[in-house]
């Protein structure tokens, strides 16, 4: 229920400040492909260590025991060129030390732009929340 300060440039990932999204000749071109943070990676049979949090998103690599792509890969191996998340902001409805005591899709946000701490491996640490949502970004623009 509340705000911080941070300093976001202590947030970012090494090398953020060279990263440059992907050309695109047409905006015709993208293929569009909606997800959920959570249900993304949360499978037990994913290979996702990080299960339901922005890191696993981040995960490359990560294979089913058939040895199928998982999370992102399997997202870029349909041919996906853009993904949409679903909320990833601050719910109102999930407690999240508990995150999986309640399920939400966060259509309820308490502070906007305040990543969302379930998804977060400290829901106590606002500067965590920030570095640990920064990196599946890096993922999909150095990789799609």
């Amino acid at each position: 229920m509340r705000g911080m300060v941070a300093d976001m440039s202590s947030t970012n990932p090494a090398g953020w400040q060279n990263d440059r999204k992907p050309a695109l000749k047409s905006a015709t071109d993208i293929v569009l492909y909606e997800l959920q943070i959570r249900d993304i990676s949360v499978a037990p049979n994913s290979g996702i260590k990080h299960k339901g949090k922005f890191l696993g998103l981040a995960e490359a690599g990560t294979k089913s025991p058939d040895g199928e792509p998982t999370g992102l890969d399997h997202i870029k191996q349909l041919g996906v060129t853009h993904v949409h998340l679903l909320p990833s902001f601050d719910f109102n409805s999930v407690d999240e030390t508990k995150p999986d005591e309640k399920y939400n899709w966060g259509y309820d946000p308490v502070n906007y732009n305040v990543p969302e701490g379930s998804f977060s491996t400290n829901p106590y640490d606002g500067n965590v929340r920030i570095k640990e949502f920064k990196p599946w970004c890096r993922h999909c623009i150095k990789k799609a």
